[in-house]
């Protein structure tokens, strides 16, 4: 889920603010306006981006609390000492 909520913020306001330009000229405003139109609908729909990344980070870290006890390779990789050959790691998993 990492890799889609950090790029959500700037797809909802690249998403919106070419919307709103698409619709402002089609309508025929002025450039001036069709600019302004656009900057704001990235901003809003971005800070609203920001709001649902957060949201879907606090919900993953919130379903990694609830497991019950860390991972096995978690425990292992605790246990190592200082100074262990990657052959010795390698024998110990064999």
């Amino acid at each position: 889920m990492e890799p889609v909520a950090t790029k959500l913020p700037a797809a909802f306001g690249s998403t919106a603010a070419l919307v709103v330009a698409c619709i402002s000229l089609l309508v025929q405003t002025s450039p001036l306006t069709c600019f302004m139109r656009a900057i704001a609908a990235f901003v809003v729909f971005s800070a609203f981006g920001i709001v649902i990344r957060y949201l879907l980070a606090d919900a993953a870290g919130q379903s990694k609390t609830a497991k019950e006890g860390p991972d096995e390779d978690d425990e292992d990789f605790e246990n190592i000492a200082p100074g262990t050959s990657v052959d010795e790691l390698l024998m110990e998993e064999e």
